[in-house]
């Protein structure tokens, strides 16, 4: 519900209001996607192989799941790359900034690797878990940079929608149709745990490369 409504505000505020140029650098479209595609592979494998039981979800489930991840694409890419992006370049513009665009794309993604940080109490009081938050939020930085790049290369909200989407499904399905359970929570202090994230930071990492040399002027 909430993507269909955060999806429909931003259709009658007129899809991609920002103007602002990229870099002299061009952005291989493939190649950036084929790395995401990747990670998101590697990702969800590493996060069976760590998983101990094996139940497969009914059919039900599976679609359902499917739903899931199609509507966080939808709201996450309209709110992090469409009113954060814009509106951080934006005002950063206004304000002289030379590198608008980057530093909108950097404040945008780190918050959105921040705000996937989730954590029960017990958590807290565990050293893992806090390395495993950092990790956490560095993962989301580097895939949100390569997010804002396939926008500001399209101009337009819904190729990072897909590129999401894809994301999502190849990162978060394995494990779901491995165990037939979704992790509510991304904190668990587990090294089996911290250990994926670092593997998808790695591979992550030429995107986001990638992403900040298109994105700077």
């Amino acid at each position: 519900m909430s993507a269909v409504l955060l999806a429909t505000l931003y259709l009658f505020s007129g899809e991609w209001q920002l103007d602002v140029d990229a870099g002299t650098k061009d952005l291989s479209l493939k190649r950036t996607l084929g790395v995401v595609a990747a990670a998101a592979a590697v990702i969800g494998f590493a996060a069976v192989y760590v998983q101990g039981s094996v139940i497969s979800p009914p059919r039900h489930a599976i679609i359902m799941f499917v739903v899931l991840m199609f509507g966080t694409a939808v709201f996450e890419e309209i709110l992090f790359r469409g009113f954060f992006l814009e509106g951080f370049a934006k005002t950063l513009r206004d304000r002289g900034s030379k590198n608008a665009l980057l530093y909108a794309a950097l404040a945008s993604s780190l918050l959105f690797g921040v705000l996937h940080v989730t954590s029960d109490l017990g958590s807290l009081f565990r050293v893992e878990a806090y390395i495993q938050a950092v990790v956490k939020v560095l993962e989301g930085t580097l895939f949100g940079m390569a997010m804002c790049a396939l926008s500001v290369k399209t101009k337009s909200i819904w190729p990072a929608v897909a590129a999401h989407f894809a994301f999502n499904l190849l990162s978060e399905g394995p494990v779901f149709l491995a165990t037939g359970a979704l992790k509510f929570t991304y904190i668990t202090g587990s090294p089996a745990d911290i250990t994926v994230l670092l593997v998808g930071c790695a591979v992550l990492l030429p995107a986001a490369k990638w992403a900040w040399d298109y994105l700077a002027h």
